[in-house]
């Protein structure tokens, strides 16, 4: 009794052919595909969400902790293991753009800090210098 079966049919011994590739391995196995594409789809939807606030956060002005908060946001999605190839480098962009702003932000505040240290200098020594021009200057 030998019969020409569709490729992927074999005689399992019962008198109705089985398919092949639909054992318990493959069932597992088909599970761990739709987890990996699941989690990538997922991967690439965060990649977006995180695209569109970093761009949000380079058009308008935000706090400090905001960027921060992204920045960190953004190392940890590159860290992670699923990511998508074809945004990690736009993502990587987006993490150095906001470290550059965070930087800038420092020098800002620290430049600012300098300068106002100076300007209370130059008072503390106009102020000694009217005294002294005034002890000097009889009434």
């Amino acid at each position: 009794m030998l019969s020409i079966l569709p490729r992927g049919l074999h005689y399992s011994g019962w008198s109705t052919p089985r398919v092949a590739g639909f054992g318990v391995h493959d069932v597992l196995v088909e599970s761990d595909v739709e987890d990996s594409l699941s989690s990538g789809l997922r991967a690439r939807e965060q990649a977006k969400r995180l695209e569109y606030k970093v761009a949000r956060v380079a058009a308008k002005k935000c706090s400090v902790e905001e960027v921060t908060k992204l920045h960190k946001e953004l190392q940890d999605w590159l860290s992670s293991k699923f990511k998508p190839r074809e945004q990690t480098s736009s993502l990587e962009l987006s993490a150095a753009l906001l470290r550059a702003i965070l930087m800038n932000h420092l020098a800002d505040s620290e430049a600012r800090a300098h300068l106002n240290q100076k300007i209370e200098d130059m008072e503390m020594s106009k102020t000694k210098l009217e005294g002294e021009l005034r002890s000097l200057v009889p009434n």
